[in-house]
């Protein structure tokens, strides 16, 4: 009896039609760890996720994620209200990565490239984050979801340097460099 497993991020939900779309993570070492070969057609999948807790509702927000937090913030710039601002960043290998995202907000997207440095050994996505001077009125949140390295960088810069707490931030570690398997991170 083997038992195998492929890892896939879920990109767009179609509740009313029980249909989503998914992407293969890739294999290896990179962004995510896990993988191989997809399953055959017809393959019984199981589905987990979302998971974490709520981004709170805010007037402005900064945001980051590598190719692994990329489904959860376009899920946010799909879903968020209209009137919403900030500045969302999104590291991924090259600009062939980049994907359509239907951003419903005020918020601002960069791409980030990479070009040839493997997923979680630069701090590119890190240091963008960290270079976004927070509004000083209204409501904001920030939110990170990436390599566990640059999660941490994120999570203790915005707890030390501009004094944020858990019910302003979420900075999520999606996966550590070197490990691979189910929730690397």
């Amino acid at each position: 009896f083997v038992v195998s497993f492929f890892f896939f991020l879920i990109l767009i939900p179609y509740p009313s039609a029980n249909f989503f779309s998914l992407a293969p993570l890739a294999g290896g070492g990179g962004a995510g760890g896990g993988g191989g070969a997809p399953p055959p057609p017809g393959m019984r999948v199981g589905i987990m996720g979302p998971v974490g807790r709520p981004v709170r509702q805010a007037e402005w927000y900064v945001m980051g994620a590598d190719e692994t937090g990329l489904p959860a913030l376009a899920r946010l710039l799909e879903t968020l209200p209209a009137e919403t601002k900030g500045i969302a960043f999104v590291e991924i290998a090259n600009d062939g990565e980049r994907q359509t995202i239907d951003n419903a907000t005020g918020i601002e997207l960069h791409w980030l490239t990479r070009d040839g440095v493997p997923a979680g050994e630069d701090r590119l996505l890190a240091e963008a984050v960290r270079s976004v001077a927070w509004p000083q009125g209204g409501s904001a949140f920030g939110w990170f979801a990436a390599e566990a390295a640059a999660a941490k960088i994120v999570r203790e810069y915005w707890r030390d340097t501009p004094g944020l707490g858990r019910d302003q931030t979420l900075a999520a570690a999606y996966w550590r460099r070197g490990s691979a398997g189910l929730m690397a991170g």
